[in-house]
């Protein structure tokens, strides 16, 4: 399980367009995720979860990952947190990237993008924060 405060500095928080999208990416992985602000925690799976929870730009939530590609999913959910949105650019992402959940889909996605070795691609919210 990786949990971490993060600082939400993507621009527009997470309402409507910006929730969708980290639902979208939230689900192209197996791993469990929450987000929690000021006592509510929400399953980061859930749009309307996240909607109600009034995450602005500028606020810290608890982002919560937990499960086999917990590194991945953790890595990807902070960028989004933390770069500034760009609907277009998350749009050909998502479509880019494998579905964590059909194992024949991640077996071609891995032959075809080799992993770097473990511990040279670790994620930190400060690195992320200063758009490193």
């Amino acid at each position: 399980m990786i949990q971490e405060k993060i600082k939400v500095t993507n621009g527009i928080g997470l309402q409507s367009r910006a929730a969708a999208t980290f639902v979208q990416i939230a689900n192209k992985f197996r791993a469990y995720v929450w987000l929690e602000i000021s006592n509510k925690k929400v399953d980061g799976k859930s749009i309307l979860g996240l909607m109600a929870m009034g995450v602005y730009d500028g606020s810290t939530v608890e982002l919560t990952v937990s499960g086999d590609d917990e590194q991945e999913a953790f890595k990807y959910l902070a960028d989004f947190l933390c770069k500034p949105f760009d609907a277009s650019a998350y749009a050909k992402m998502l479509e880019a990237m494998p579905n964590h959940n059909d194992p024949e889909e991640m077996k071609r996605w891995r032959e075809e993008h080799p992993q770097p070795h473990q511990g040279q691609d670790k994620h930190t919210n400060e690195e992320t924060a200063l758009g490193e």
